[in-house]
C-alpha cells in the first residue's frame, strides 16, 4: 500500500470503530473502498488486522502531503461516518483531529 492509501485505510478503521460498533453499511463501504484500491493479499491481511485492533494513527496531514489527496480522503471519511445514518460525537471528534 502507498502512504496515502495506508492513511486512508487507517483513518477509515478509526471512523468505523469511533462509535464502538461496526454496522453492515460501514462494512459494505469499507469493502467498496478496498476493492477500489485493488490491494494485494498482504495488504488485505494488514487491513484485516487493523479491523481487529485499530492502528496508531499519525496526523493525516503528515502522512499525505498533497492537499487535494487529503480532501479526497476526508470525503471518504465523512461518508463512512454517515454510513449508519447518524454521526456520533466520537466520530466528529476523530474527524476534527
Amino acid at each position: 500500500m502507498q502512504e496515502a492509501e495506508k492513511a486512508l485505510v487507517k483513518s477509515l478503521v478509526h471512523v468505523i470503530w469511533a462509535d464502538g460498533e461496526v454496522t453492515e453499511d460501514e462494512r459494505r463501504l469499507m469493502g467498496g473502498v478496498l476493492s477500489q484500491l485493488d490491494l494485494d493479499e498482504k495488504s488485505l491481511t494488514e487491513v484485516a488486522s487493523m479491523m481487529n485492533q485499530p492502528p496508531d494513527l499519525k496526523n493525516l496531514k503528515d502522512s499525505v502531503q498533497d492537499p487535494e489527496a487529503r480532501k479526497e480522503i476526508m470525503k471518504v471519511l465523512l461518508a463512512m461516518a454517515m454510513a449508519d445514518g447518524k454521526v456520533e460525537i466520537s466520530e466528529l471528534r476523530f474527524l476534527n483531529k
